[in-house]
């Protein structure tokens, strides 16, 4: 009874910054689950916190006290202060925040990268989540059972480096009084969809690297509620959102056309020439018959879109007019389910100088792609995606021009 009592009297001293701490269980050792500790209702403001020793030895976790120590919270130092995890051991842990908290949540979780796991049940307080999760790069699966958003006016950086996060359920998400969302889900690099159908940003006034570099990002989902109306910060349009081939459905969401005109390059090349003669350029014979495996230009199986000085070809076999020493800028757009060989793709080309990808990517192999392109001297790969190709053999071979100024940066 005293014990109670002097928890109750802590509590009134020190108001919103006291949080309790209990272990639940480790879970290869089916302890059971303690009750929740006296005064807190086990129905609110809790968090749980799965952490797991990815290391082969067996180490120290800090968690409580890097946890506090970000959010400036009081904590009782003899409970579980630290943890001791054999390896490949599981551990989850409790947080039990007042009932009347109601504070800021930045950096909560910020850079702690043993956790694995967060649920949030019935939490309520939370006025900024800015960098809340950002740089745990361990973080799998992150659960919102009620979480209430509504007094919450930034949050900037929130999933910024989660990088290990495929799945994020934000459809209880009300963000009427967001102001800033300024690289939310930054380096989100396993997220494959987003649904976001439930973002109001009619007061957001920055939302500056929302997307970038969350490059599996495939599909989002918007409501007419996403718009732009109120946006203050020129938007950097190129950093906005990093993966050009992303479907998004609008349901009438407000998306600035240069947004829209950016999520068009996807699987783009494009394609400098210069010509050496005057007369015609037969681009058939150009492109499609350097393909040792497929003419598919030519038959044009994958209804591949040609742009001649962003004029587009509706008769792949019609001959282009030409000038010597006159620069020709060629786009080739492929669809998306493109999945073939590259082989030999500029094999021989002279003429050209220059080459780019936006986003590219359903090449298998890219053998003898650029051989014996004498003239080349730019080759931008930066956006080309290497993941399926299985054979590089001779890709650059004797195209001496460019290697004396390459500029590529290659991402397997």
């Amino acid at each position: 009874m005293v014990f109670i009592l002097f928890l109750y009297f802590l509590k009134i001293i020190l108001g919103n910054n006291y949080i309790n701490f209990y272990q639940l269980k480790k879970i290869n050792k089916n302890l059971r689950k303690i009750a929740a500790p006296p005064g807190f209702d086990w129905n609110l403001n809790i968090i749980i916190i799965t952490i797991v020793n990815n290391d082969k030895i067996e180490k120290e976790i800090n968690f409580i006290s890097d946890f506090c120590t970000t959010n400036f919270i009081t904590y009782d130092e003899e409970n579980l202060s630290k943890i001791s995890l054999e390896p490949k051991e599981t551990i989850e842990i409790s947080i039990f925040f007042p009932d009347d908290f109601n504070g800021s949540c930045e950096k909560m979780f910020y850079g702690i990268k043993d956790v694995t796991k967060i649920e949030f049940y019935n939490f309520t307080g939370c006025i900024s989540t800015d960098l809340m999760f950002a740089n745990c790069s361990s973080l799998k699966t992150l659960v919102f059972h009620q979480f209430d958003t509504i007094n919450i006016d930034s949050m900037n950086y929130m999933f910024s480096g989660c990088s290990s996060l495929e799945n994020l359920d934000l459809t209880n998400f009300n963000t009427s009084n967001v102001k800033s969302m300024d690289g939310m889900f930054n380096e989100c690099s396993s997220l494959k969809s987003l649904d976001l159908s439930s973002f109001n940003t009619s007061s957001v006034e920055s939302m500056n690297n929302m997307f970038k570099d969350s490059m599996n990002l495939d599909s989002l989902i918007l409501s007419s509620n996403f718009t732009m109306n109120n946006i203050k910060n020129e938007i950097d349009y190129e950093n906005f959102i990093s993966n050009s081939c992303m479907k998004i459905t609008y349901n009438g969401a407000d998306i600035l056309n240069k947004i829209k005109e950016k999520l068009q390059e996807c699987n783009v090349i494009e394609i400098k020439i210069k010509s050496n003669h005057n007369g015609q350029m037969d681009f058939i014979n150009y492109f499609s018959a350097k393909y040792d495996n497929n003419n598919f230009i030519e038959n044009n199986s994958y209804q591949i879109k040609i742009y001649v000085n962003d004029e587009e070809m509706t008769d792949m076999k019609k001959n282009i007019e030409v000038y010597k020493n006159e620069q020709y800028i060629i786009k080739i757009k492929y669809p998306l389910d493109f999945n073939d060989y590259c082989d030999g793709m500029f094999k021989g080309i002279e003429q050209i100088e220059y080459v780019k990808f936006y986003n590219f990517k359903g090449c298998k192999s890219t053998i003898q792609m650029f051989k014996e392109c004498s003239l080349l001297e730019t080759l931008n790969l930066s956006l080309f995606n290497f993941s399926q190709v299985s054979d590089m053999t001779e890709m650059f071979s004797n195209s001496k021009k460019f290697f004396s100024i390459l500029h590529f940066f290659i991402k397997l």
